[in-house]
């Protein structure tokens, strides 16, 4: 064999070997290729298969959200300009504040998509767990869920800045009250301003809303007058209520807060029938127009007047006994009641025991001025023997309910009010509201001369919200004060207002 050919079999091996070698490494690099490929159409169907679950929930989550009546997703209803700044409801079960109540709220269940907590926070990554509209009730607006029972919970309120400025020394600085007004004869006080914030309140409601049960919950507010600067609160109401039993303290049954349209005083004109007390009621619907109401309610039995200086004490055995019919149509609400009680001193040694029957009847009502209910007017009045104070005006004047004669008799004072009110919605922003109110007490005789015997109150106000939160106003207050001994004097004020919901 030559030369040549032993150097050119080595040469053909080489070239075969680096061929084959060249083959493997293409085969190799071609199984990782489809490897990854593999890999990867693996994770888009995961991912697909994830998109569809959550394309599945959203569906879902739509097709709850269209069975939802509209109101219950709103979740910050705007403040209602034709009534009082959000007080419980007559006698405090039911929304406004009113004798005659509101059509009944049956509870619909919430109801949740089949989905635990991740599910949820995959179809709403950026709202909190409890913030969803899985969790809203359209009965209970502002209301979050107690987890783990039937519960719900809410926390609600105000706040309200006033101005005041009194040209003619009325003696409560952050209310208007007839019986604070300067009469003649007297050192008349000079003018003052008065910033105060003892209106702002807030409240606090839990409310059972398991399906097929009465309606369950309590309510509980407070505001700043308990004392003489704003940093004292105060109990305005503390209630609960189980279907048609309500027991606690608020609104009393012959109260009717709707026939007042919105004023910046606090005091309202101070003539209104009614308050706030201790009470046990029942009230019931007879139908969608009529409903009534009965109660045992707590009263100041200590409101006889001892001028002779009588040994004894007074109190009385028995609390007020009230009822009350209330009549409800598409334009507007009559109530009519009347309540009975007594005035009872018991005597101690020669000064024997004494009784007289108190009574007094009163109504209040709305009646709608246009088709939209937007404007309204207002009215309200009472008359009644041996409960003065159950009219604002001689309440917060200390006015007795009844006197002692010098035999020890128990003799009833008389009295009766009446009031009038207008609201006007002259834009969606800016309102109207006026108001007259009157007080007068009938018999006199045995009260000192320099008691209350009548008086007067007029508001009128202009009111612009800027939106669902914000509220502003300013308003007029004239008044006028008259003495058992006929001396009297007038009062003037003007009173801006800021409110903050919440």
């Amino acid at each position: 064999m030559s030369t040549n050919h032993r150097i050119l079999i080595p040469c053909i091996m080489l070239s075969v070997s680096i061929g084959a070698l060249a083959e493997d490494t293409d085969v190799e690099a071609l199984r990782q290729e489809i490897a990854r490929q593999r890999k990867q159409l693996e994770e888009q169907e995961n991912r697909l298969q994830q998109q569809a679950q959550q394309l599945e929930r959203l569906e879902t989550l739509v097709d709850s959200l269209a069975t939802t009546p509209p109101a219950a997703l709103e979740t910050t209803p705007r403040p209602t300009r034709n009534t009082q700044p959000p007080p419980p409801a007559y006698g405090g079960p039911k929304a406004g504040m009113a004798v005659a109540p509101t059509p009944k709220i049956e509870h619909t269940p919430t109801t949740l998509p089949e989905a635990d907590d991740e599910d949820i926070l995959d179809v709403q990554p950026i709202a909190g767990l409890g913030r969803g509209e899985e969790f809203t009730d359209g009965d209970f607006l502002k209301s979050v869920p107690l987890f783990g029972s039937d519960w719900r919970f809410s926390f609600g309120g105000y706040a309200k800045v006033d101005l005041i400025h009194d040209f003619s020394g009325s003696g409560d600085p952050s209310q208007f009250l007839i019986s604070q007004i300067p009469v003649s004869g007297t050192p008349q006080p000079g003018s003052y301003s008065e910033f105060q914030m003892r209106e702002t309140r807030f409240n606090f409601e839990v409310r059972n809303t398991s399906p097929g049960q009465p309606e369950s919950k309590f309510f509980t507010e407070f505001d700043f007058f308990g004392g003489s600067n704003d940093s004292n609160p105060r109990l305005r109401h503390a209630y609960f209520q189980y279907g048609n039993l309500l027991v606690g303290q608020t609104w009393t049954t012959l109260t009717e807060l709707r026939q007042l349209p919105l004023f910046l005083d606090f005091a309202a004109g101070d003539s209104l029938f009614g308050g706030r007390t201790v009470q046990v009621r029942w009230e019931q619907e007879i139908d969608s127009n009529f409903d009534w109401a009965v109660a045992l309610e707590d009263f100041d039995d200590t409101g006889i007047s001892n001028p002779s200086g009588l040994t004894g004490t007074s109190r009385s055995n028995f609390p007020v006994l009230a009822g009350r019919i209330g009549y409800n149509w598409d334009h507007g609400l009559i109530m009519l009641g009347g309540s009975v009680g007594e005035n009872r001193w018991d005597g101690i040694g020669a000064t024997g025991d004494d009784r007289e029957l108190r009574w007094n009847i009163a109504t209040g009502s709305r009646i709608y001025l246009s088709d939209d209910n937007t404007h309204y007017l207002g009215f309200g009045g009472s008359y009644g023997e041996g409960a003065p104070r159950q009219i604002l005006t001689f309440g917060n004047a200390g006015t007795p309910n009844a006197v002692l004669d010098p035999t020890g008799d128990v003799v009833n004072v008389t009295s009766w009010n009446a009031n009038i009110g207008l609201h006007l919605e002259w834009t969606e922003k800016f309102s109207s509201n006026f108001g007259f109110a009157y007080a007068r007490l009938g018999s006199t005789g045995l009260l000192p001369p320099t008691s209350i015997q009548n008086g007067w109150a007029f508001n009128g106000n202009v009111i612009y919200d800027f939106n669902d939160q914000i509220r502003v106003g300013i308003e007029l207050i004239l008044g006028e004060q008259e003495l058992v001994n006929g001396r009297s004097g007038t009062a003037q004020r003007v009173q801006t207002g800021i409110f903050y919901y919440f």
